[in-house]
């Protein structure tokens, strides 16, 4: 099935409600990160921006940071939304995630490296990847740098780690980003 990843942003003023339409994991900076379900009204008792990463089979809206399609099975599976923090000199060397999703990088910098292309993200910057798509991600600037990543991922993972290092040479190497999981939800898509 096509699945559509968006990453919006929400701002809610005070005593109004947001409404997703889709499977939805919800960050916001002063209270972490949170899910919400089809069509399960989300109010705030404060105004707020909510930064809404939309898992769905059909597009939330039209203004959006990313939007991105991949191919995913029916069913049910695991809606995941965490932190990823690289202090200075981190490097989460050449790896794949078994799941599909959208990280939005909230400080620092990162160098991105996949097989076709390199980009170097900025506070603000987003970017997808796809199930088991390698890239090799670095802290640059040195600084701490950290992103919010929400990710669809096989019953399987619930619980789990989900990132696998690609190359044997890398297993041992100092492995300095941590990692805060906020949910894991199951879904049905």
């Amino acid at each position: 099935m096509k699945l559509h990843v968006q990453l919006f942003e929400k701002h809610l003023p005070l005593d109004e409600t947001f409404t997703p339409t889709g499977h939805t994991a919800i960050w916001e900076k002063e209270s972490g990160g949170f899910y919400a379900g089809p069509n399960q009204a989300i109010g705030r008792e404060g105004s707020s921006s909510l930064l809404c990463f939309h898992f769905d089979r059909h597009a939330a809206q039209d203004d959006t940071l990313l939007s991105s399609t991949c191919e995913w099975p029916s069913g049910e599976c695991i809606l995941r939304l965490d932190t990823v923090t690289f202090p200075p000199g981190a490097i989460a060397y050449r790896h794949v995630h078994a799941g599909a999703g959208t990280r939005h990088l909230v400080r620092g910098g990162l160098e991105i490296r996949a097989d076709d292309h390199i980009e170097h993200m900025v506070p603000g910057d987003a970017w997808f990847e796809g199930a088991n798509s390698p890239v090799r991600a670095a802290a640059i600037d040195g600084e701490t740098s950290q992103f919010i990543r929400a990710m669809v991922l096989p019953l399987e993972f619930e619980g789990k780690p989900t990132i696998t290092f690609l190359n044997p040479d890398d297993f041992d190497k100092p492995k300095l980003q941590t990692n805060h999981r906020f949910f894991d939800q199951r879904i049905t898509l």
